[in-house]
């Protein structure tokens, strides 16, 4: 008689198996800010075209590693007739940066004395901290502010600049450590009941 042989694998239980749990959450940090500049006495800054003002710098970090500067570049235009109407420009630049990139949403308008507006100009630029130049906000008309506009009776110019700093995307990363799960070994505990009585309160007697 042929002796016949059987093979059985083993198969992993899944249940048995720790499982780790990673999981990850991806972001842009927005922060909005605003920061006003007022030059006094403004006309005796200079009235020569290229002429530049610079603010003090401001932060739009907590931790004040992301720093500001606004410019303001003395100009002129010409109207129709070629006369020369005085104007002034309005550049953003990054003074500090200790990321890779960071984006920006501005907006500068001027005030007059009550607070309104008189113009408003927007930019929306990524900056590198590479970047040593400022770059000057513009709209439909242009990227120049008439002083007829600007400029209050008390010859002050003030300058609100609002800006949405995105910084990211950031990525977050966590971890959940597995829970080792005990293998069922229910089939074997009653298996050893068999062999050795140690456990068992049952005590089987076969007379043969």
């Amino acid at each position: 008689m042929a002796e016949q042989s059987r093979t059985t694998t083993a198969q992993e239980n899944e249940g048995n198996t720790p499982v780790d749990e990673n999981w990850c959450h991806t972001r842009m940090v927005v922060s909005k800010h605003c920061y006003h500049w007022t030059v006094h006495d403004f006309c005796s800054h200079g009235e020569k075209m290229g002429d530049t003002l610079e603010s003090s710098t401001f932060s739009t970090g907590t931790d004040g590693k992301l720093t500001w500067r606004l410019e303001l570049c003395r100009d002129y235009r010409y109207d129709e007739f070629l006369d020369r109407i005085p104007t002034f420009s309005v550049g953003l630049r990054l003074a500090s940066c200790q990321l890779s990139h960071v984006d920006v949403d501005c907006r500068v308008s001027v005030l007059d004395s009550k607070g309104g507006e008189t113009a408003t100009k927007y930019l929306k630029r990524r900056f590198y901290p590479s970047d040593n130049v400022s770059v000057l906000l513009s709209d439909e008309s242009g990227q120049y502010f008439d002083m007829s506009d600007a400029v209050s009776p008390d010859d002050t110019v003030t300058i609100r600049c609002e800006m949405d700093v995105f910084v990211g995307p950031i990525n977050v990363p966590g971890e959940k450590k597995a829970i080792a799960v005990p293998e069922r070994q229910l089939s074997s505990d009653l298996g050893q009941l068999f062999e050795d009585g140690k456990y068992s309160d049952v005590v089987l007697n076969v007379q043969g």
